[in-house]
């Protein structure tokens, strides 16, 4: 094929024989252009990529403003909750106020801060309870559960019948949870570490390693019950049976009938004369060289003492009975007898276990009585 010859537009022509000059360019065979290159095959999915990441972007921006617009609303709810608990609290004669409160937590849990937390009791002249501070917070997918953290300083103030008494507290971790029905408490757990109790300034301490409460059913008549102590260390002037130490104590069960929050201890003394009870479903005690393990029913008589009627299994007794009489708190006859008599009543396991015993334990006008025997008197509470 011939090949075809392409003169620009801006360059002349000129004719000379039978020769054509073109002004400033050698003749040339030329090609055609080449017809424009194809739009690169990777394009479309750059696009594509381009645009669902448009999407994802807008609906994050749509969801992070919905969020935010939620929680801010939610958090003005949970303001408007506690400031009406605190005129409720008011109208039933409990006065709550703080020194200064605050609220962050954006974007996760709603948090209120109270320092200087402050409960006093309306009528009842020096009754109250001071803590040093209160954190209380939701989160917003959970509102139905109130999260709270008392750790540090805590003191009570309160009378007796003896007069007017001051506690102090400190807690180096004291935290729970409230689930909230209809805006009223229906189950509560707790846990404290390195809890240490003391009355007055320099009294005697009383030392909680570990513990931890739950309460369940609050709303109903029979709220249930569970306690779990460890590595307790009770007061020295206490004058304890065995000592100021004691491993564990486990329990669990119901209270029978509602305690007040009038004037202790005549809220006491209320629940007391409508039938109140303890009703311990499984107990296990650590308190060496004595373990106990069992149930019963515990109560308050009428000169407002603690009574108990108890079936248990008990491990340690022969140790617990020398115990007790290396302390003072029985004789040496009784020593002897309570002894004999158990070591009668005792099981001897095959396996090689330690032995135990299968009876009754109660308690009724301060004496302790293991079966039919009595083992000592203990000193009255005084309230």
């Amino acid at each position: 094929m011939e090949a075809k010859s392409f003169i620009r537009p801006w360059q002349r022509r000129i004719t000379h024989g039978e020769e054509e000059l073109i002004l400033g360019h050698d003749p040339v065979t030329e090609l055609p252009p080449a017809d424009p290159p194809e739009m690169d095959a990777r394009t479309p999915l750059v696009l594509s990529h381009l645009k669902a990441g448009l999407v994802v972007f807008f609906t994050l921006a749509t969801l992070s403003a919905v969020y935010g617009a939620a929680w801010i609303w939610l958090a003005n709810q949970f303001d408007k909750r506690l400031d009406l608990w605190v005129q409720e609290q008011q109208a039933s004669g409990l006065m709550v106020s703080y020194e200064m409160r605050s609220r962050n937590g954006f974007p996760g849990s709603m948090q209120i801060k109270l320092r200087g937390l402050r409960l006093i009791r309306q009528g009842l002249a020096g009754q109250n309870w001071l803590a040093e501070q209160a954190k209380l917070s939701l989160k917003p997918w959970a509102p139905g559960r109130l999260n709270f953290d008392i750790s540090g300083r805590h003191q009570w103030h309160f009378k007796t019948n003896g007069g007017e008494k001051t506690m102090q507290a400190t807690a180096a971790d004291w935290q729970g949870t409230i689930d909230l029905r209809r805006d009223f408490a229906s189950s509560l757990a707790s846990h404290v570490r390195d809890l240490k109790i003391t009355e007055g300034a320099t009294g005697e301490p009383l030392q909680l390693a570990q513990g931890e409460l739950s309460l369940v059913d609050l709303q109903s008549e029979n709220p249930g019950f569970r306690v779990r102590l460890r590595n307790l260390e009770l007061p020295t002037n206490l004058d304890a049976p065995l000592g100021e130490q004691v491993r564990h104590f486990d329990a669990k069960g119901q209270l029978k009938g509602r305690i007040g929050t009038g004037q202790w201890p005549h809220a006491l003394a209320l629940w007391r004369d409508n039938g109140g009870t303890f009703e311990v479903d499984t107990f296990d005690l650590d308190y060496p060289p004595l373990r106990l393990r069992g149930d019963g029913t515990l109560a308050l008589d009428g000169a407002m003492q603690p009574v108990a009627a108890l079936s248990v299994k008990a491990e340690g007794f022969f140790a617990t009975v020398d115990a007790l009489y290396a302390r003072g708190f029985i004789p040496l006859g009784t020593s002897f007898a309570t002894k004999i008599a158990l070591g009668v009543l005792s099981v001897n396991p095959k396996n090689g276990e330690n032995a135990y015993l299968d009876l009754p334990i109660s308690l009724q006008e301060q004496t302790l009585y293991v079966g039919s025997i009595e083992l000592l008197k203990l000193r009255p509470i005084r309230w």
